[in-house]
């Protein structure tokens, strides 16, 4: 039998080891709105065109009533209680900014990134990376299916930077073949659309600190050559293909049935989460695609998931 002070010492070491294994959803005690966007993340991504202006509102909780913003670059501009009225820089980059709240220590760190503009593009290329053409008409006339105006330029310094809490730039890179400088197309909806779902996932005991991205953004070009539809939302920077990798991580999706097996009805188990999740009132700004698919010869399974704006889903 264990010695009583020892049994406590490895209760005390147990209880700390699954403190730290918590998953943490990295949350501030406020909201920022911006850009049709609402963020409570301590790290929050911000893109924008050069020039381009933009208000940022923070919303307080009870007991927080005091906040300053700091950026790094470009004008900010008080406009009364907790508003700012940010003017980006004139040129494409990267860029850092911080609220920071007086009252308790909560600061939400802000990644800005200044897009290279779309009139930059020599025929279907920029700076030699090839992006291929969008289609000229919308779909169903839906801003959607606009060809993007920016592109993020994805360089050695910044292609491991930090969206949000969990998800980071080259998770979503384009699988074309290609040395860097790349540029990529990124809705911010979608980033916090898998922070939720991520943190519902983790909520219902499926461990894991970020989603593995089999597919972010795609390319004109790129989507062309896999023969996927010309209309696919991840050329549009708002769709994302994942699984859950994380015991063992090993490029396929776990065991999340605990069947022994790792296969299709697993998907089944993340795609249902994702579903569940798009039955909440507060979840509507997030609705889009959602589907299952089966594992290939050159992929595990895996759950695609988008923020098109409208519900559809597929997959037997």
């Amino acid at each position: 039998m264990m010695p009583r002070k020892f049994s406590l010492l490895f209760l005390t070491l147990l209880a700390l080891t699954l403190e730290a294994r918590a998953f943490s959803p990295g949350e501030t005690g406020f909201s920022l709105r911006y850009k049709n966007e609402v963020s409570r993340f301590q790290y929050s991504p911000i893109f924008l065109l050069p020039g381009d202006e933009v208000t940022l509102r923070v919303e307080e909780n009870p007991g927080q009533r005091h906040f300053i913003v700091q950026v790094d670059s470009g004008a900010l501009d008080f406009r009364g209680l907790n508003t700012w009225f940010y003017t980006a820089p004139s040129a494409p980059g990267f860029h850092s900014g911080r609220i920071i709240c007086l009252d308790r220590p909560d600061t939400m760190h802000l990644q800005i990134f200044i897009m290279t503009p779309r009139s930059a593009m020599e025929g279907e290329y920029i700076e030699g990376y090839h992006i291929g053409r969008y289609p000229a008409i919308a779909l169903r006339n839906l801003d959607v299916y606009r060809p993007p105006e920016g592109f993020i330029r994805v360089t050695g310094e910044n292609l491991n930077t930090r969206l949000t809490p969990h998800f980071t730039l080259n998770q979503f890179l384009c699988k074309q073949t290609g040395g860097l400088p790349k540029f990529v197309v990124l809705q911010e909806r979608l980033l916090y659309k898998l922070e939720h779902l991520l943190a519902k996932v983790n909520e219902r005991g499926h461990a894991c600190e970020t989603f593995a991205v089999m597919s972010g953004y795609r390319t004109p070009a790129y989507n062309r050559r896999i023969g996927n539809r010309k209309y696919s939302q991840h050329c549009y920077g708002g769709a994302a293909d994942i699984y859950i990798d994380a015991d063992p991580v090993d490029s396929i999706m776990d065991d999340l049935n605990r069947d022994g097996k790792r296969d299709y009805a697993d998907a089944g188990v993340l795609y249902q989460v994702a579903d569940l999740l798009s039955g909440a009132d507060w979840f509507a700004p997030y609705l889009g695609g959602l589907a299952r698919y089966r594992a290939t010869r050159r992929h595990g399974p895996f759950v695609h998931v988008d923020v098109r704006g409208f519900s559809v889903n597929w997959g037997d």
